[in-house]
């Protein structure tokens, strides 16, 4: 019983860490997407589509701060709308694309529409394969798919996120698919995600939480014993 209550203690803190992450991750899309949209421009035809697609988003941030519940879902849905006419009209330019699903994700997300959100942070994972942004658009999916409860494919999607290239989060990815997993009572894979991060980031605050996670494991009998560099 007081292992169980430990258990549920442990992820109660970090579930509450997962929107603010979300948001600051929104942050490094945007940055890193400008820098794409540079190298790519050269042609008139795609220098539109990027104009046309910035000014469908160019006021998504500020739909955050309206205070009229019926106007702010108007708007939103509005958005929405267009970027799923853009989406469709744009299919041959996948930067653009990859960056209005992102845009779509982020708001069905903030209308607490996880569902949709989730669907949408894959379609732009899957625009471009093993690049930093698929990295930060399956991170998202795994977020939402943890506000639904669905923890099989959360943990799966956290993988996913590590696994990208040049994703900046690895640690922090890793940390949660373990917890995750740690959630669904698979100890032993859980177990194996920490040691692996703890191994990778010596020195990281994620790894330091990811020691306390296997040695309280072990002390609960939930895994055997391990051994940590720091040992």
């Amino acid at each position: 019983m007081e292992n169980s209550l430990k258990n549920a203690k442990f992820n109660t803190f970090f579930k509450k860490l997962r929107i603010p992450v979300l948001v600051t991750l929104g942050v490094a899309i945007v940055i890193a997407l400008v820098s794409a949209v540079a190298i790519s421009v050269g042609e008139s035809k795609v220098k539109k589509v990027f104009e046309s697609l910035d000014a469908i988003t160019k006021n998504v941030d500020k739909l955050r701060d309206l205070e009229n519940a019926e106007e702010k879902k108007t708007k939103e849905d509005e958005v929405i709308s267009s970027l799923e006419k853009f989406i469709e009209e744009n299919k041959n330019y996948p930067g653009a694309i990859l960056r209005a699903n992102m845009a779509k994700a982020d708001i069905h997300f903030d209308k607490g529409e996880f569902e949709k959100a989730r669907d949408a942070y894959i379609a732009a994972a899957e625009t471009f394969s093993d690049v930093y942004i698929s990295g930060i658009a399956y991170y998202n999916a795994a977020v939402a798919c943890e506000e639904l409860n669905d923890l099989e494919n959360s943990a799966k999607y956290f993988k996913l996120s590590y696994e990208q290239k040049d994703f900046a989060l690895v640690s922090h990815a890793m940390f949660n698919a373990g917890r995750i997993l740690d959630t669904l009572k698979k100890y032993d894979e859980a177990a194996a995600i920490f040691k692996e991060l703890t191994e990778k980031f010596p020195e990281d605050p994620w790894a330091d939480l990811a020691k306390s996670r296997l040695l309280a494991m072990e002390v609960a009998g939930l895994i055997e014993e391990t051994v940590t560099d720091s040992e």
